[in-house]
Parts: C-alpha cells; structure tokens; sequence
C-alpha cells in the first residue's frame, strides 16, 4: 500500500550512498582548503577529529529516504558535536538534508514530528545563545542562519510533500471505491444467481418432480383410464415446465440484447385448479377451499402466492406422497391474501422428511419481496405452512 513519497519515487541504495560520499567530500575540503567560522567564535578541534566528524556526520545520510525518522534522530547529535568541534559546512548540508528527507519521506508521524522539531530547535538554540550572552549582531546572524538551515528544508519539504500526499488519497480513495464497486456487482451477481436459481426452483422443479411422482404412478396402474389421465397430466407438466424454462431463457437473453420482446405469461391464482389436478394425478388428496383469486390483488402478490402453493404441494409430494392436503385461500382484514397448506406428516412409500430447506427459504424469500412474512413448521401431526401477503402498497 502507498502510504509515503517514498513509495511512489523510491531511490535506490546507491543514490544515498553518493548524497554521502559528496557530504564527506565537501567536509573535507572545507577541513583542509576552505576553513569556515561560526559567528560565534568557537575554538576549532584538532584535524583529525574534525575530518572523523565530517564522516561519522555523512553517515546517517545512508537511511536519508529509507529509514528518515532514524536517520535524524542520529545526526541531530553529530551535527552538536561538529558544531563544537568547530563546525563544518558538512554539517549544515547534513542537517538541512535530514530534516528535508523527514518530512518529505518519513510517515505521518515523522513527518508531523519533524516540522515540529525544526522550529523547536531553532528557538531553544537561540535562547541558548542569548542566555549565553552573545552579541546582538551574532545573534541575529545566527538566528538567520539557523532559519535556513532548520525552517527552509522543513517548509520546502511540506510544499512539496502536500500534493504528493492529496494525490495519493485520491488514488486510494479512487482504489477503495474501485473495491467497493467490484464487491457490490460480485453481491449483484451473487443475488441474480440465486433469484434465477429460486425462479427455476419454483417453476422447473415443480413440474419435473410432478412428472416423476405421476411417472411412478402411470407405472404402477393397470387401469387403461387411469393410466391414460395420469399419462396426460405428465404430458402437460412437461409442456408447462417447458414453457417456463424458455420464458426464463427469453428473459435473461432479453436482457443481453436489450429487447425485452413480449412478457411472458405468468402463472396465478386463478391456475391453481390446474396445479391442484397435477397434484392428484401425483397421488395427493388435495381439498381446495376459498377463492383462487379476487379482485384488486397485485400481479405480484398473485405470482407470489402461485408459486407458494406450487412449491407447498411439490413438497408434499416429495416427502409425504399419498398425504391429504388442504389448501385454503381467503384474505384477512381486507388488505392481507392468506394462504394455508396443512397436509398430514404421515408419509407414503418413497417419502423423506428430510429436505435441503431451500423450498422453505425460497417461500420466505418470495414472501418477503413483497412485504409478507411465511412461517413454515410442524403443528402436531401435521405440517402447516402460512403465508400472509398484503395487498396494498403494490401496484396491481
């Protein structure tokens, strides 16, 4: 992750390495050819020492870029000592290139820190120098120097490292909303699976689990009459289970060229004499009370409570075939369609009152989208399923 200028134009070993080398040079040939004074007059050290200075100042140069908080911390202390010892022109660039490099290359922290210290320092020297009685005239010299040498490199620095730092948000602001976009079409994409995955739950499934019960059903009859109304409701299982599946592939090509070409038809409650007939056909004893349909109900909440139905009753012919149902229809209060399918838990052979849930879910799922609530669950010896559906707020 970017986080410092550092990270966008990183310096290799060697460029620090020659920042230091050209440091040690120029001390070295102020030592020996150009000797500088201070304002103040200070007693020069021996030769050697000052030239072992002017290289013990140039180290901390190594870490300038890659390591600039430490780097300051060990040449604040070389740089007193050289300026005790004499003082060098090294030691100036020194300590203006270190503060420079910790605040354009350091962290947040460093950086704050050293624009904190430059000022510090440079007024408790002062009042050092002042309590110590210098003249007024040094003094001010001193105060100039010392201006350039720790105010400069720190504002300079800041100058330089704040559009650094604002284009940097922006990429990571940028980066962020790009994370952010690609989570919520993956979430997109995760939600138009599973409600293509619940559609062919509800529809397809319905149909091909009634052609397999009222299969096994044709099997088993020797009655020619039988035979032939059970032969016929598989028929038009598979006629309605294709149809659907090829409504739902219209629709999701649809979507690709972006002709949405005629609606397919969609099932309702006023189907459900039909759905009930496959139902019997597959072995159920299925008992309908109410009416399928009334006046006034949305086109959703009428798909909806379809497809509860279909999927109660494929259920119940999944896992307790040969049960009695009993399917009821009424609204309540006026404004809430009621459904109820309440079969018995006693099972034929081939049953299972083990499921996945994804049937269940899938009705509560559907219920929820349009402002309802489903509960499911045994109720003594039964199994009872309740879906309330509101009627207004939808748009017929």
């Amino acid at each position: 992750m970017i986080r410092t200028v550092r990270d966008v134009l990183p310096r290799p070993w060697w460029w620090d390495a020659g920042v230091a080398l050209a440091t040690v040079a120029l001390g070295v040939l102020s030592v020996t050819v150009l000797p500088l004074r201070l304002a103040v007059d200070v007693p020069p050290a021996a030769p050697g020492v000052r030239l072992t200075l002017v290289v013990a100042v140039a180290l901390p140069q190594l870490l300038r870029t890659r390591r600039p908080g430490l780097a300051l911390v060990l040449g604040l202390p070389l740089v007193a000592a050289d300026v005790a010892a004499g003082f060098s022109p090294a030691a100036a660039v020194v300590l203006c290139d270190l503060f420079y490099c910790a605040v354009l290359h350091g962290s947040g922290a460093v950086s704050r820190r050293a624009r904190l210290a430059g000022p510090v320092l440079w007024v408790l020297g002062l009042a050092v120098l002042a309590f110590a009685g210098v003249p007024t005239a040094a003094l001010v010299a001193l105060a100039l120097s010392g201006a350039a040498l720790l105010l400069l490199p720190v504002w300079w620095a800041a100058e330089v490292r704040r559009p650094t730092q604002e284009a940097l948000a922006r990429r990571q602001a940028a980066e962020q909303a790009a994370r952010i976009a690609a989570l919520d079409r993956r979430a997109a994409v995760a939600d138009e699976r599973a409600r293509i995955a619940r559609e062919l739950h509800d529809s397809v499934a319905g149909h091909l689990a009634a052609i397999a019960l009222q299969s096994q059903a044709a099997l088993r009859t020797e009655e020619p009459a039988a035979r032939e109304r059970v032969l016929g409701s598989v028929r038009e299982n598979s006629v309605r289970a294709l149809e659907e599946m090829r409504a739902l592939i219209g629709v999701l090509r649809s979507g690709e060229s972006g002709d949405d070409g005629p609606a397919p038809t969609a099932p309702r409650l006023a189907d459900l004499p039909a759905l009930v007939e496959s139902a019997r056909a597959g072995g159920l004893a299925v008992e309908v009370t109410g009416l399928p349909a009334g006046p006034g109900v949305p086109g959703p909440v009428d798909l909806t409570a379809y497809r509860i139905v279909q999927e109660a009753l494929t259920n119940v012919s999944v896992h307790a075939p040969g049960s009695s149902v009993r399917v009821a229809v009424g609204r309540e209060g006026g404004d809430v369609l009621l459904l109820e399918v309440i079969n018995s838990l006693a099972s034929g052979a081939g049953g299972s009152h083990v499921g996945t849930g994804s049937g269940v879910e899938g009705m509560r799922v559907r219920a929820a989208a349009v402002g309802g609530e489903l509960e499911a669950g045994p109720d003594d010896d039964r199994w009872r399923v309740v879906a309330r559906l509101p009627l207004g707020g939808i748009a017929p």
